[in-house]
């Protein structure tokens, strides 16, 4: 956890010169702090201070550090960062001696167009008239912990230490700092850095747990202890015959694991501490906490893509195809195109989506809300990542719409397999149609592939080719299908009113006017469990909206059900017109099918079940006779 420290000298408040510090900043305040300055040419001011999802872009993602950061973003601002410096004021260092600066970083190191970018820690003596490197740093894909010996500044009355980025004319990526520190080391100063666990595991699974431990005191480290607790039981491992030099690390790995037991949330802190028998000088930085949640069974997944699309967008073809690919392919892929600036946006649903840490493009791919795809790399994406755990069912029970008033109501559940707290998920539905057409240049279709050369599959869509297809392709030749027409509760969901624990089923029942321009008969409705936290879809399901009409089935001469309410028995009369297939099924309310009969070929007849076996609710009578289809609530009552 972070903590907010000012500026002071803690021999001030009657410490050991040992435990003075001149700086520690984690940015938490949300603002520059007080005496730091920029220097900066840059349109964007330079160094900008927010959390790392809003200071992130498209090629420069930037991973959560745990809170604010400072961040100086070349890829989202493509302006003039030859020379931006968030400069830390001037301290006198005349008297000080075995001083260190410590910082996270992250930077990539990376280059474009043949222009590499630098990140750098500087320092001036002259007010920051001229700057000389005193450290320059590599690159990683991750947040660096880095530590900097201040000796050269040494004996000097009026030092300022600085981060410099430079782009060098060039568009590249970027450089973050956060967690700055400078101090005089003490003799004992071991940090802990806890390797990731994963969150959701199988019931009996065995989780290990293991990190890093830098020493960033003054003297070797030769013993240590670490511990765990799951705040019952605490574990030490006593390690004896280490050899950590200063500004060294080891790499340990507990030898106690976790017996995930129970179907609950384990909250596990990680701490080292009695560097060589010794207190720890300075220990807000030696503990780590995780999160491990124990399954009663594994939820079934799907995944979900948000494409990011409209008609004026010329590259967006890319985007039909591979969406269009993916469907066929996996039948648990869930693909959602989410139209901006055309006759068929909806303005909430593509707000959330445009405002998506890092989005900063057409077309695209949001995949469960985790990361941004091209729409050509889901594939890749999805191999990766399927395999991953998570911790909820998710199941449309219904959607049923009543064609004289247009009125839908759905019905959904979520069944999770351990224990959440409230804040830990929420829900969200979305309202898809296909076959979506219409007159006019709005619904023309930008092509930029057409006559062109590329080394994408450009086939497929209703068989188009669009190598072949005009620029614009006229709107007489368009359909658009998987568009997202509404998104109920915001892109952010509906908040999560309880805790949960293993085998809890939630459920929602929501309603909807569906307009009259829509085609209900071409619609399905998407059911997504979100990660309060994170905004990550932890599951979702799909379904196509039924008819409560007697008109939707053409044939249908009689449909009553009763004793409705019942205690456990009940009988549906079907009696059609005419002979067809009929199909009859009584489901639960998380789509489970109780019971099945089947009359091929019949004029309907007397359906009988018996739910006696069933607890008290809701449930559900569905009679499909051909490909039509009708449901109606049986209520238990006991």
């Amino acid at each position: 956890m972070k903590r907010l420290f000012t500026l002071f000298l803690a021999m001030g408040l009657g410490l050991s010169l040992s435990a003075q510090v001149f700086f520690n900043e984690t940015f938490e305040g949300g603002s520059l702090p007080a005496g730091w300055t920029i220097t900066t040419a840059a349109t964007d001011g330079g160094w900008v201070i927010g959390s790392a999802s809003d200071l992130s872009s498209s090629s420069f993602p930037i991973p959560n550090n745990g809170g604010l950061i400072a961040v100086s973003n070349d890829d989202g601002c493509n302006c003039n960062k030859a020379n931006d410096v968030l400069v830390l004021p001037a301290v006198d260092l005349s008297s000080v001696s075995d001083l260190v600066l410590v910082f996270d970083a992250f930077f990539l190191d990376d280059t474009y167009q043949g222009v590499a970018e630098n990140a750098q820690v500087v320092y001036s003596l002259d007010g920051g008239t001229t700057w000389t490197t005193l450290f320059e740093l590599g690159g990683s894909n991750a947040w660096q912990n880095i530590t900097v010996d201040l000796a050269p500044v040494l004996g000097n009355s009026s030092v300022k230490l600085g981060f410099r980025y430079s782009d060098n004319s060039g568009w590249l990526y970027g450089f973050g700092v956060d967690n700055i520190l400078v101090y005089k080391p003490y003799d004992y100063d071991v940090k802990l850095t806890l390797n990731p666990v994963n969150r959701f595991n199988l019931l009996n699974s065995n989780i290990g747990f293991s990190g890093t431990i830098a020493n960033n005191g003054l003297l070797p480290v030769t013993s240590l202890d670490i511990s765990w607790t799951d705040g019952t039981n605490t574990y030490t491992d006593n390690l004896s015959g280490l050899n950590i030099a200063p500004g060294g690390t080891y790499n340990f790995t507990h030898g106690t694991q976790l017996d995930v037991a129970s179907a609950i949330t384990y909250n596990i802190d990680v701490t080292a501490a009695n560097p060589n028998g010794q207190p720890d000088g300075y220990d807000i930085n030696n503990s780590a906490s995780a999160k491990v949640s124990g399954l009663s069974f594994v939820p079934a997944r799907r995944m979900v893509g948000e494409e990011a699309t409209g008609t004026w967008c010329g590259w967006c073809p890319r985007g039909f195809v591979y969406m269009e690919q993916m469907d066929q392919d996996h039948e648990d892929f869930i693909g959602i195109a989410v139209h901006n600036g055309d006759p068929i946006t909806n303005a909430t649903y593509d707000d959330g989506l445009g405002n998506f840490p890092g989005f900063s493009g057409y077309p695209s791919v949001i995949v469960d809300r985790a990361t941004i795809v091209d729409p050509s790399e889901m594939e890749d994406y999805y191999n990766a990542t399927m395999d991953r755990i998570v911790p909820a069912a998710a199941s449309i029970v219904d959607a049923l719409v009543d064609p004289a008033t247009r009125d839908l109501t759905i019905n959904v559940a979520a069944t999770f397999a351990t224990q959440l707290s409230s804040a830990d998920y929420r829900f969200n539905i979305v309202l898809v149609e296909n076959g979506i057409t219409g007159t006019g240049s709005g619904y023309n279709q930008a092509n930029y592939y057409s006559s062109q050369a590329n080394n994408i599959p450009l086939t497929g869509y209703y068989g188009f080719n669009w190598q072949t297809l005009p620029n614009p392709v006229p709107a007489a030749q368009m359909v658009y299908d998987i568009v997202g027409r509404d998104i109920l509760g915001g892109w952010d969901g509906w908040d999560g009113t309880q805790n949960v624990n293993a085998d809890d089923v939630v459920t929602g029942s929501y309603s909807y006017t569906i307009p009259a321009a829509w085609n209900y008969e071409n619609m399905f409705v998407v059911f997504m469990v979100l990660d309060g936290n994170t905004g990550e879809i932890l599951n979702a399901d799909e379904r196509e909206i039924w008819t409560t009409s007697t008109t939707e089935i053409d044939n249908l001469q009689r449909f009553t059900l009763s004793p409705n309410p019942t205690t456990g028995y009940a009988t549906l009369n079907l009696q059609l017109e005419k002979a067809a297939d009929v199909r009859v099924e009584v489901l639960n309310t998380v789509g489970q099918t109780l019971i099945v009969q089947q009359a091929d070929n019949s004029f309907g007849g007397l359906f009988q079940f018996n739910l006696g076996n069933q607890a008290a609710g809701t449930y559900f009578v569905k009679a499909t006779v051909g490909d039509q289809v009708r449901v109606e609530r049986l209520i238990i009552a006991k």
